[in-house]
């Protein structure tokens, strides 16, 4: 009898394994987490099991209104995509849209409604809550009743001022982040007090003095969708410059960065302005005005170089139809008004056809300034003795400056109507659970004409009691005597009626909404009106901005991630780090390396922010694209509730700001002092190597060589690959896995990555976690290494410019893969259509493959991870969850692949190029990853494999690797390192 060796045992133990999984599913003890099948004997009408149902819907995480599509299988919501008939989205979406499923089955929503008893919030029937509802505010006059609800638009907007106008109150439309200043700037400017639509497309060269749209500022979707198309197009490439204090995401994609003191941007503008207008006849007399107010600044003062002021005015000068933008939500201090003013002025001064428009107003357009909501909370007590809450958390966006918590004793009753035990439903006298936006009808008029549908993905989940706003109003209002619809189903029906009539459309309402429901609203082409200067009116005051003397000026900016903190109570976005600073679960001061060092501070030192409404503790990050004596800190940690995930995480930043508006808003940028507490913590991040280190990892190309060699060619995928490699491995043909008619496959799947696209907002990460179960470790192990993430996306450091180059990383799908050769049961293997697969139920854990793999995109299941109730109902039924032991890794989503595949086998034909999407590719707003078939020399992967701009990670390893890379474009003269390749 021959002796076994272990690597042979390993692998009958790893092949024999995987024939009797069942057996071993089957032999399990009975345990309470087992999972139960679900009778599809008699399926619901819209259920075919196994097929997935598609419904659209606006997203509602951020007011830009995104278009979705819910998937939905077997009556659960599984994925969010982008709807690419709607006009904003444009079929993708953002890491926010994406986390949104996490809001619908986040485990600590409201399961039912609660009452304050004997000072405490307990849970009671919905008859006892609606009738302390009615009977409160009832007794209470109704002009003393406030309703601080979001910014509405569509159909409950008007159900809102049908409610109001009946029953009496004021209407408080709320968003923390909103644009009064702009509003007030175009007023002054073209008498119309609306946001104006910004036409991207139309522009050749887009300044901004803080707008950060790519990021978190207006809809970020939209912009990054047209701008990524525009910064790849030989013909007409758009040039873009950013002036602000910290880089940002849109300030990283720029040709030019140039930094500014916060809250000295207006005068950079200002005197831009000035040269600019000087001498022209066309300049009216109130522009005229306020830019002989810079004739003379000082841009020292602002840290601005002599030699940036002149690229600008030059820029400026050449640009046929330039797009200047002011300031984004917390940019400009209290100067945002001017900044806009003087930004509107010159993009209709410098060109005959100026890239904006006025389309009518949007719901953002009605949100109240900062001077409004200061008013309405020092009323609180005099005026007003009742607030209702809808779907807002005041007690923890408001600044720390209004007092939430001294004012709300002075009210009389508080009630909150939303999904989530917040901070201010902690305050709240009578807090009412609603459903979730993927539960609910009802619709946002995105602009006069546009109307995006709100529909619900699935039934009400059973674990939570909750109930539709839209339902809730009517009920009061009918109580109360008003004449509304029985239900908000009905009202809607009512208000897409008198759509239908508006628009001229003669079709039966049914068709007409059938088509609605289908497309996800009505989109007709917009009313543009050009931008026409007043004559007369009052230019903007210029405020002071000066810093006392021992103090640093701190940002408080929106988050990629949470935005205002609404999505803090959602795992994967607290798992994803951010792009720039890389720290996740955490919050973080970013701080200037010599301003660090000069205080004798280090990554992870823990220092006191005090400023006059409050202090907080918090590490120190430091961030060399940061301006000196300024320090950042983002919004949307620091929940002292709204779920296990959001409480006890990092800082709030809202209440270091004092309150005193002004210009019209709250001063997101305030003076600070900074003290040192001599103790340390552990950040938990995920970053690597913050330079290559020569290893090309990340690589440009110089701006003129691309403009000259862009239409070279590179070999094809044939010439490259096939000549070297076959279609199967030797490790596959020694153990037989690939039958041999497949063996001549043809399909070769890859992908390719433009980097000059990418952003780093990381988009895919977030869709690559909902698409294929991928559990969140939490911060503990976040700190010791072991993130899961499937793809990620790294930052390096630029030595030669402003730049933080991006770079997402995946499973390499390499021809020759290191990882298949060392595999003791062959649990990685390639297979006929090129990809590199994982065999989880073979795996026995002894992470060899890891240890081989260059690219380090392996990762090991060192627990059983859980997904609590009903967070479980997220999960893809069609890929495993992992278990404890196994080794997983990204596949492309090989059940993408393979349902696409046998599709086109019942059809007789093969896959259509961009049929199959991994989700990576599928959510990206700016479309830098690009999949296909390498087979196939029509589709768009094989088109880009021969871009000039071409290379491979690690290519000197001899990987041949099926990731492709195309090359960043910069500007001017070859640099040393990060041209390698």
């Amino acid at each position: 009898m021959s002796e076994v060796t272990r690597r042979g045992f390993l692998k009958i133990l790893g092949i024999g394994g995987a024939s009797l999984a069942g057996v071993g599913v089957a032999c399990r003890p009975r345990q309470d987490n087992v999972e139960r099948l679900i009778s599809q004997l008699v399926p619901a009408e819209n259920i075919i099991p196994g097929e997935a149902v598609w419904y659209a819907t606006t997203c509602t995480e951020c007011p830009a209104a995104c278009g979705l599509l819910l998937k939905v299988r077997e009556g659960r919501i599984i994925k969010v995509e982008g709807n690419p008939d709607h006009p904003v989205s444009g079929g993708r979406h953002c890491m926010r849209g994406e986390a949104a499923l996490q809001g619908l089955y986040n485990p600590d929503r409201l399961r039912a409604p609660l009452l304050r008893k004997n000072g405490q919030l307990v849970e009671v029937s919905w008859e006892e809550a609606m009738a302390v509802f009615h009977q409160k505010l009832q007794d209470i006059p109704g002009h003393r009743i406030a309703w601080l609800t979001p910014p509405y638009g569509g159909s409950m907007a008007r159900l809102m001022d049908q409610l109001l106008r009946g029953l009496g109150g004021q209407w408080v439309p709320y968003e923390p982040f909103h644009q009064a200043p702009l509003l007030r700037a175009a007023e002054r400017l073209f008498g119309k007090k609306e946001s104006p639509q910004f036409d991207l497309e139309q522009a050749d060269l887009v300044v901004s003095f803080g707008a950060d749209f790519l990021d978190t500022w207006d809809a970020p979707v939209q912009w990054t969708r047209i701008y990524a198309s525009r910064r790849v197009d030989p013909q007409h490439r758009l040039r873009h410059i950013q002036v602000e204090p910290r880089l940002s995401l849109t300030g990283n994609r720029a040709d030019h960065w140039v930094p500014v003191r916060p809250g000295k941007e207006i005068q950079v503008l200002g005197h831009l302005l000035y040269r600019l207008a000087e001498g022209r006849s066309d300049v009216p007399a109130p522009v005229r005005s306020f830019a002989e107010k810079f004739r003379t600044v000082d841009l020292r003062d602002a840290g601005v170089r002599s030699e940036d002021l002149e690229l600008l005015e030059k820029a400026l000068r050449e640009a046929r139809r330039p797009l200047v933008l002011g300031a984004g939500w917390t940019g400009g201090g209290a100067n945002a008004e001017a900044l806009w003013y003087a930004a509107l002025a010159l993009t209709v001064l410098l060109s005959d056809a100026p890239p904006l428009s006025f389309v009518g107003p949007s719901p953002l357009d009605h949100a109240v300034d900062d001077d409004t909501l200061k008013t309405f909370v020092d009323r609180w007590g005099r005026d007003v003795d009742a607030v209702v809450v809808v779907d807002r958390n005041p007690a923890y966006t408001f600044p720390g400056g209004l007092k939430f918590d001294e004012k709300r004793k002075s009210l009389k009753f508080l009630a909150v109507l939303s999904p989530y035990r917040d901070e201010t439903a902690e305050h709240a006298d009578l807090v009412l659970p609603i459903l979730h936006p993927f539960e609910d009808w009802g619709d946002v008029e995105l602009r006069p004409g546009v109307r995006s549908i709100i529909q619900p993905g699935m039934r009400p989940l059973p674990h939570f009691d909750a109930r539709s706003l839209g339902d809730l109003l009517i009920t009061l209002a009918r109580k109360r005597g008003l004449r509304l619809p029985q239900s908000w189903r009905s009202f809607l029906d009512q208000e897409w009626k008198d759509l239908q009539k508006r628009l001229g459309d003669t079709r039966p309402f049914e068709a007409f909404r059938a088509e609605m429901l289908e497309k996800g609203g009505v989109f007709r082409p917009l009313r543009q009106t050009r931008p026409v200067f007043r004559s007369a009116g009052e230019p903007p005051e210029v405020h002071e901005t000066k810093a006392p003397s021992g103090t640093v000026h701190l940002l408080v900016i929106p988050s990629l991630r949470f935005y205002d903190g609404r999505g803090a109570n959602r795992p994967w976005l607290q798992e994803v780090p951010d792009p720039l600073h890389k720290v996740s679960w955490q919050s973080v001061l970013e701080m200037h390396p010599e301003d660090a060092q000069a205080q004798g501070l280090r990554d992870g030192d823990m220092v006191r922010v005090t400023t006059p409404a409050g202090k907080v503790e918090v590490p120190v990050r430091m961030n060399p694209r940061i301006v000196q004596g300024t320090v950042v800190l983002e919004a949307g940690q620091g929940h002292e509730s709204y779920g296990r995930y959001a409480r006890g995480r990092g800082v709030r930043a809202f209440a270091l700001l004092d309150g005193a508006s002004a210009g019209g808003r709250f001063v997101y940028g305030v003076s600070v002092k900074l003290e040192k507490l001599g103790r340390r913590t552990l950040l938990a991040h995920t970053d690597g190597a913050e330079t290559q280190e020569g290893r090309g990892v990340a690589q440009v190309m110089p701006l003129p060589l691309w403009m000259e060699e862009h239409d070279r060619l590179e070999p094809t995928f044939e010439e490259e690959f096939r000549k070297e490699f076959p279609y199967t491995s030797k490790f596959q043909e020694e153990y037989h896995t690939v039958p041999e008619a497949e063996k001549a496959s043809p399909y070769h799947w890859g992908l390719v990555v433009d980097t000059e696209k990418c952003t780093g907002c990381n988009a895919c990460v977030v869709a690559c976690f909902a698409e294929n179960n991928i559990p969140v470790v939490g911060e503990k192990l976040i700190k010791q290494g072991r993130e899961m993430f499937w793809i990620r996306v790294e930052r390096y450091f630029s030595e030669k410019s402003h730049r933080v180059h991006f770079v997402p990383v995946m499973c390499q799908q390499c021809e020759n893969a290191p990882c298949e050769s060392v595999c003791p049961v062959i649990a990685t293997h390639h297979d006929a259509d090129g990809l590199n697969e994982q065999v989880y139920n073979r795996c026995v854990g002894t992470r060899y493959c890891a240890n081989n793999c260059p690219y380090k995109v392996r990762r090991f299941n060192w627990y059983t991870f859980e997904f609590p109730e009903p967070l479980n109902w997220q999960l893809n039924p069609d890929v495993t969850v992992r278990e404890k032991g196994v080794m997983e890794k990204c596949t492309f989503c090989v059940q993408r692949i393979r349902k696409a595949k046998y599709d086109a086998h019942d059809q007789g034909r093969l896959v259509k190029d961009g049929e199959v999407q991994p989700a990576c590719v599928q959510a990206c707003p700016a479309e830098a990853l690009v999949f296909g078939n390498y087979r196939d020399p029509e589709s768009r992967v094989t088109r880009l494999f021969r871009d000039v701009r071409r290379y491979r990670v690690l290519e000197h390893l001899n990987t041949q690797p099926s990731v492709v890379y195309l090359k960043e474009l910069v500007g001017g003269s070859v640099p040393t390192e990060e041209h390698a390749g």
